[in-house]
């Protein structure tokens, strides 16, 4: 059972030995999911361009608690992960278009 630990890069102990890159790999990945979240999430409010700094941390929030909701396997967990996702995105409001001024509506 050593040999079995040691051959996928944990010491005897179990643990993650030095210069194993598994859990980076892991990090690496799951940022990719939630930025490819996120891009979906935003392009539904016409993009981060269009968006408020504070809307778009909103976006980039919920597609983690939407990646959290889909890998976790803990039933209640996810629920609460995408309540919590779909009341941010509930909170955003997309920019509302300039008012024309009085010389615009005059000359059009």
């Amino acid at each position: 059972m050593t040999a079995k630990l040691a051959a996928n890069g944990r010491t005897d102990h179990g643990r993650f030995a030095r210069g194993n890159d598994i859990a980076r790999r892991a990090r690496e990945a799951k940022a990719v999911r939630i930025a490819a979240r996120a891009d979906e999430l935003a392009s539904r409010f016409g993009g981060f361009e269009a968006l408020e700094p504070i809307d778009a941390g909103r976006v980039r929030l919920a597609a983690r608690h939407f990646v959290t909701a889909e890998v976790t396997h803990n039933l209640n967990q996810s629920i609460r992960a995408t309540r919590v996702a779909e009341m941010l995105l509930a909170r955003i409001r997309p920019k509302e278009a300039p008012l024309p001024s009085l010389r615009e509506l005059l000359a059009g």
